[in-house]
C-alpha cells in the first residue's frame, strides 16, 4: 500500500534558478515544524535547519544545557538519494505530523507529475517511506501534502515542484498518530541558485523555538 499525496496548488513561490544538486548541507534555513500528542495534549516544536557537515545539515530541537537532541530531521549527502531524509525523535507521545517549509530557504520538493519538468529540476518522485514503519498495515491513511506551487522567473508552474511538504499520521490507529519511532524517507529535492534574500525574522522565530523546546517540553514530562 501506498500514501496518500494531496496537491494544493493555492498558492505559489517564485524561483530564479533551479538546480537538482542538493546535498544536506545545502538545505540551510529549510524550517521544520513536528506536531506530538495526538489526539490529547499535543504541543509543536519547530526547528531550523543547519550544516553539520561538508555535505551534511539537520534541523534538531536539543537541550539547551547539554548536547542531547530530543527531535532530528537530516539528511547527510545527495538529499534525493534512497532514504536520505532521517527522522528521529525521544518523545513518548505518537507523531502527528511533520512539516517541512522551504519557502523562505529556496528548498523545493520534487514530486511525480506527468508534465515537463521544470527547468534544472531533477526527476521527481512523491515521498515513500522505510518499510520498517510501524502501524505499516495503515501505511494508505499517511496523507502527504505538496503546497505552494514553485514558478521558474519567466515561466509557468509546471506543477512538480512545492516548497511545502506537510506528512500526516493523524489518521493512523490505534494511537491516532505514528507510533514513537525513528524512520527514514525518500523526498527527491530541488533548490533555488539564487534565492530571494532569507526571511531573518522567520529564522529567528524558527531558532527561538528550537532553543526553548526542550525547556518547555521537559516541564510537561513528554520526554523519554
Amino acid at each position: 500500500m501506498a500514501n496518500t499525496v494531496v496537491v494544493d496548488p493555492n498558492q505559489q513561490t517564485r524561483a530564479n534558478s533551479i538546480t537538482a544538486n542538493v546535498t544536506g548541507a545545502d538545505i540551510t534555513g529549510l524550517i521544520v515544524k513536528e506536531t506530538y500528542g495526538a489526539p490529547f495534549n499535543p504541543f509543536t516544536v519547530t526547528s531550523v535547519w543547519v550544516p553539520t557537515g561538508p555535505t551534511s545539515g539537520a534541523a534538531s530541537v536539543g537541550d539547551v544545557h547539554s548536547d542531547r537532541i530530543v527531535a532530528s530531521v537530516s539528511v547527510s549527502g545527495n538529499a534525493s538519494a534512497s532514504l536520505a531524509w532521517h527522522y528521529s525523535a525521544t518523545f513518548l507521545s505518537p507523531l502527528n505530523s511533520v512539516e517541512l517549509d522551504g519557502t523562505a530557504a529556496g528548498i523545493y520538493f520534487d514530486r511525480a507529475h506527468s508534465t515537463a519538468s521544470t527547468p534544472g529540476s531533477g526527476p521527481g518522485a512523491d515521498i515513500s517511506f522505510s518499510p520498517d514503519l510501524f502501524n505499516s498495515s495503515g501505511l494508505d491513511d499517511i496523507v502527504v501534502t505538496y503546497s505552494d506551487a514553485v514558478r521558474l522567473k519567466g515561466s509557468l508552474t509546471r506543477n512538480d515542484l512545492y516548497a511545502k511538504l506537510l506528512i500526516d499520521f493523524s489518521a493512523l490507529q490505534p494511537f491516532g498518530g505514528l507510533e514513537p519511532q525513528d524512520f527514514m524517507f525518500t523526498q527527491p529535492t530541488d533548490r533555488n541558485v539564487a534565492p530571494e534574500p532569507m526571511s531573518l525574522l522567520l529564522i529567528l522565530v524558527g531558532l527561538a523555538f528550537s532553543v526553548c523546546a526542550y525547556t518547555c517540553l521537559r516541564s510537561y514530562n513528554i520526554l523519554k
